[in-house]
This record gives structure tokens, C-alpha cells and sequence, in this order.
């Protein structure tokens, strides 16, 4: 028996009731950041356009587009959502792996969840063993898939989703099969697209592929049974290498249960495939590429010893070498590549003091002063800030004085505070986009004892938009629409 019907097998016999309590706690910090992004993002013009893409079919269906008072097709919600959750860069990330965990799963969980009636528990379980088979799928073809080009959040994201799909609906192992394979021979993702609207667009067709992946297995789409591992299969053709360690631990773990430590018998989040995956998760402080948050948080602590800004003379910025192939852009010429720019995001931390979800409308980023400072950005790869993706600067002034500052951007949050870094983004959000950060804290309650819905449809309710709680839905193409975001323009 090969990796994808093992993986098969384990998604077959996943359930809410082999979670740890921090394994479901964890989940559902992340879907409550998750929520806070896509709802910020769905204002976004590109967010927009696929909506309207969206809104344009008039099939009716019963998900939920977030901020808005109608409901699709599931697959299409998926794509919507999906979108809106990446376009910021504001969703989370992993130590376990790499990518962004939450962006392709929740979208697809949320709307079949929905479609289907699930319960809470089934959206937990499903957005469980999504985000788990994402992340572990990567481990043994990491980073060399990414550095070949591809974008790994948007490509084993689709995996992720699909198998989310399935544990939210209980399938059978075959099914599971069935919808990993259409999955793998599916995927794709370019990292080309950074910088631009197609990084977000990847992963809403990411989330899209995975629930259409799941929706063809159910109606009895089948293949090859070894099509992620196998000869000519997805390892092979998307990476250079495979890492044997890696995938014999995958397998391992995959055969064990992963989530159970054996009959009946609990073990600690930390020593399961599950607990590993998603206590490695970091909810983003900065709407931009990870790689910038280093330097971003490093000049806002820089930023009160220092006096005029103009008195800085040379900037240098120590930082992990991958940086360099992500986040190094000297010129950036939008908003969004803003977002992938150390220089340009350093020199707005230490202009304003903050990096918010303003930031980077493009007459703010590309203001003449942000443009003057980012040229005295010097930027160093150091290989030894690899593992806690360090950032060190050293800000000289004209005078002959400096203004160092170092900091580790992966260090854990206790889970409390975490919890509130994510419960804040959502009321923001909901402020702003649902008209209401009452609503914003009415959601993070709800998902606290999510477990004990009957239905999700209680909580997609409430991410309706500000005419949307009735539950209304599409007649002849019409809709409700959320309110943009206030003074977000359009970039990129």
C-alpha cells in the first residue's frame, strides 16, 4: 500500500473525537483569523471580480459568499471565499512544512459544511484533517517544489481541500481516493503570481478544486492509486527530489492513526501528524508576505530611539536567506508588490510607526518618502536566521550613532493571547465590512462552542452582510452586496 491510499484510509476514519482539546482549540483560533482576512479581503478588487464572476451564474445554491446576502453553489463559494482569504497576504502561516494552512481548506470546509448541513464538529474535523494533509504532504518535497516555482499553498493546498472535503462528509476510503487523485492530477500554482492578483486567485481555485475534487469522487471519479508518490505522479513531476526520511515519517505516521495513539488511547497533541501540523500555525500581526515581517516589526521597534528620519544615513537588514527570493523587490510598482518588498515595508514601519491594511493602498505605499528611505535599505542574507526566520537591523545615522534591533517572528503566542490577536482582526473586519464589530465578537463566540452547533448555518448567518441575515438568496441574478472596505482603492 503506496502514500495516497494510506492517506486515504486515515481520512476515511477521521473524526472529531480523536482531536486533542488543543487541537480543536487551535482549529478554531485559525478559523476565526481566517474569517477576519476573507471578510477584510472580499473588498479587494480582485475579490471583487471573481464575486462577480460568481454572481454572474444564475445556479442556485446554499453557501454562503462572506459579507454578502447570497448563497451559490458550494465549489463556486469555495473559489469566491477562497480569494478573498489570500488577496491581503494577512492569513496564517506554518512552521511545519510551509504555506499559508488556512486559505485553501476553510473556504471548501465552510461551504460544504453548509451545503450539506454539517454540524460544527464536522467542520472542525474536516478543516483538521485538511489543513494536516496539506501541510504533511509538503514535508517531503519541500522547499524544492517551491523553489521550482511552484506555489505550494495553491498545490497541496487543492489536496488539503479535497481532503477536507471528505472528512466533513464522512466519505469512504475509495471516495477519499478518488478525490485525492483528481486533486493531485489538478494542481497547480505559480509563484510568478506574487505580487499580484494571482496569488490570490490560485488559492481560491485551490479551495474551488479541492470541494469539485470531492464532489466528482462522490459521484464515482476514479484513478490511479499511488497518483501523489507513483511513477509519473504528483512528487514527481512538481519537485525535484523527494526526501525518503520525510515520507517514510509521513507514512509512519499516517499508519499509527496519527491522531490516536491507539485503541482508544489519547496522546498529546504534539506527538500526532494532526497536533505537529497545527500547533506549528503563526497568525500574521502584518497584511504582507511573511518574509517582511522581521524587518516590519524590528523598524516599529527601532522606530522611538530614533529622532529624524532623515538623519539616517544606511540601513541594514539581516535576514534569512529565503527572503531574498521571496520578499527582495527594489521597485515595486503597486500596492501588492509592495507586499513583497522588505525595503518599501521596512521603510513604511518606520515612517508610520504601523503596518495595517492601509498601508498599502498605492498612493500610501508608493509615497515619495517611502521611496527615498527604502533606497538606503541594504539587505543581508544571514543561513542562521533560517529556522526562527530572525530579522536583525542596524539603522545608521549621519551623526556617526546606530539603532540596532533584532527579533524572531516564529516564536508562539501563548494560546490565550493568540486567540485574542485573532478575536481583535475579526472585529475589525466585521466593523468595517459587516457594519457591526459587535457582530465580529458574536461570530468568535460562536465558534468558541462550535462544537455544540447542530448546524453550521447558525454561524454562516451571521457572516452574511448587513442586509443578508435573513438568509436571502439569488433570483434571477440579483444580489446584496457588503460593504467595501472604507478607503481601500484599488491595487495591483
Amino acid at each position: 500500500m503506496g502514500l495516497t491510499r494510506e492517506l486515504a484510509e486515515y481520512l476515511s476514519v477521521f473524526d472529531y473525537g480523536d482531536l486533542t482539546p488543543a487541537a480543536v482549540a487551535k482549529v478554531k483560533t485559525c478559523l476565526i483569523d481566517w474569517l477576519a482576512v476573507a471578510l477584510a479581503g472580499g473588498a479587494e478588487p480582485a475579490a471583487r471580480a471573481v464575486r462577480d464572476h460568481v454572481l454572474a451564474d444564475p445556479t442556485p445554491g446554499r453557501s454562503t459568499l462572506l459579507g454578502e446576502g447570497t448563497q451559490v453553489p458550494a465549489a463556486k463559494a469555495a473559489l469566491a471565499n477562497g480569494m478573498a482569504g489570500h488577496i491581503l497576504d494577512y492569513d496564517d502561516v506554518t512552521t511545519f512544512g510551509s504555506g499559508h494552512p488556512s486559505a485553501p481548506v476553510f473556504p471548501a470546509v465552510l461551504a460544504l459544511a453548509e451545503e450539506i448541513d454539517a454540524g460544527g464538529k464536522d467542520l472542525l474535523a474536516g478543516a483538521a484533517a485538511g489543513i494536516t494533509t496539506m501541510l504533511t504532504l509538503g514535508l517531503p518535497v519541500m522547499p524544492g517544489h517551491y523553489t521550482r516555482g511552484f506555489h505550494n499553498t495553491a498545490t497541496f493546498g487543492r489536496l488539503g481541500a479535497a481532503a477536507g472535503a471528505c472528512v466533513t462528509a464522512h466519505l469512504p476510503a475509495e471516495a477519499c481516493l478518488g478525490a485525492l487523485g483528481v486533486a493531485a492530477t489538478t494542481a497547480s500554482g505559480l509563484r510568478g503570481g506574487f505580487g499580484t492578483m494571482m496569488k490570490g486567485l490560485q488559492v481560491g481555485w485551490a479551495s474551488m478544486g479541492g470541494l469539485m475534487a470531492y464532489e466528482l469522487a462522490r459521484l464515482g471519479m476514479a484513478g490511479p492509486d499511488d497518483l501523489i508518490e507513483g511513477h509519473h505522479g504528483f512528487y514527481a513531476a512538481l519537485a525535484p527530489r523527494v526526501d525518503e526520511a520525510a515520507l517514510q515519517m509521513v507514512r509512519e505516521g499516517l499508519k499509527s492513526g496519527a491522531v490516536r495513539g491507539g485503541p482508544g488511547e489519547r496522546v498529546s497533541a504534539e506527538g500526532t501528524l494532526c497536533g505537529r501540523a497545527l500547533d506549528s500555525i503563526r497568525l500574521k500581526r502584518f497584511p504582507a508576505c511573511f518574509s517582511t515581517h522581521g524587518a516590519i516589526q524590528a523598524a516599529i521597534e527601532s522606530r522611538p530611539f530614533l529622532g529624524s528620519l532623515e538623519e539616517i544615513a544606511d540601513i541594514e537588514c539581516v535576514v534569512h536567506p529565503g527572503c531574498l527570493d521571496i520578499a527582495v523587490n527594489p521597485a515595486p510598482r503597486t500596492g501588492l508588490e509592495v507586499k513583497f518588498s522588505v525595503q518599501y515595508c521596512l521603510a513604511l514601519a518606520l515612517l508610520d510607526g504601523r503596518v495595517d491594511l492601509r498601508s498599502f493602498e498605492d498612493g500610501r505605499a508608493l509615497r515619495a518618502e517611502v521611496t527615498t528611505l527604502a533606497a538606503k535599505v541594504r539587505v543581508i542574507p544571514e543561513p542562521a536566521f533560517a529556522p526562527d526566520r530572525r530579522c536583525r537591523l542596524v539603522i545608521r545615522l549621519d551623526h556617526g550613532g546606530q539603532v540596532e534591533s533584532e527579533v524572531r517572528i516564529l516564536q508562539a503566542l501563548p494560546a490565550e493571547a493568540e486567540r485574542k490577536v485573532a478575536g481583535a482582526k475579526l472585529a475589525e473586519a466585521a466593523e468595517l465590512q459587516l457594519g457591526s464589530a459587535t457582530r465580529g465578537r458574536q461570530i468568535t463566540e460562536m465558534i468558541e462552542g462550535l462544537e455544540g452547533l447542530t448546524t453550521v448555518r447558525e454561524l454562516t448567518r451571521l457572516l452574511r452582510g448587513r442586509t443578508g441575515m435573513a438568509g436571502t438568496t439569488r433570483k434571477g441574478g440579483s444580489r446584496e452586496r457588503g460593504t467595501p472596505l472604507k478607503g481601500n482603492p484599488a491595487r495591483g
